[in-house]
């Protein structure tokens, strides 16, 4: 199995795991062939454009803050926009 494959175990698991960080996010979107954009002036919410299908994609996510721990409502969110594109 490889790294890609355990992040996606990972990130799919139920219940949702509780220390899954916005790093292991920004991999597992760009094993999926998603790019981090980061919108001027300091704004926690990030996008990720991808090509899906032959078609550019774009998901939105928001940076957790003060720590970068994902918050369940946000890895629910990620995953329905990831199924929505057939990639989970």
């Amino acid at each position: 199995m490889s790294q890609k494959d355990k992040l996606i175990a990972r990130f799919r698991k139920k219940p949702p795991p509780t220390d899954f960080h916005w790093n292991e996010v920004v991999t597992l979107l760009a094993g999926f062939g998603f790019q981090l954009h980061e919108p001027k002036g300091g704004s926690s919410h990030k996008y990720f454009v991808g090509t899906v299908g032959g078609e550019e994609r774009t998901i939105d996510v928001t940076k957790p803050h003060p720590n970068l721990v994902m918050k369940h409502f946000q890895m629910k969110n990620l995953a329905n926009a990831l199924e929505a594109l057939g990639l989970l």
